[in-house]
């Protein structure tokens, strides 16, 4: 995710801390191929297709610990209070490849 330029000063640490929790990034070439089965599997009741490093691990943690569980970890993830339970489920974060 790309920052606008000239953010407000106001917004500045709270993005950086959140940019600091998105590390993990998604291969472009494997990002286009799960978009273009998007559109041509045929599937209209599928709404959440997911790539990266962390696609499978999202389906499984849902499917174990249930939806629920899984977006308040996540929401707890970005204040920066991961459980232990959220770190040894998900794929730790690595930086972005440069350029």
């Amino acid at each position: 995710m790309d920052r606008a330029e000239d953010v407000p000063a106001d917004y500045a640490a709270g993005w950086t801390a959140f940019a600091s929790l998105n590390l993990v990034r998604s291969d472009p070439a494997g990002t286009a191929e799960i978009m273009f089965r998007m559109v041509t599997d045929g599937d209209r009741k599928k709404v959440h297709y997911y790539s990266g490093p962390d696609g499978e691990a999202i389906l499984r943690v849902k499917q174990l610990l249930g939806q629920d569980w899984y977006f308040e970890e996540l929401s707890a993830r970005n204040r920066g209070q991961a459980s232990p339970l959220w770190t040894a489920v998900m794929p730790t974060p690595v930086a972005a490849p440069a350029g």
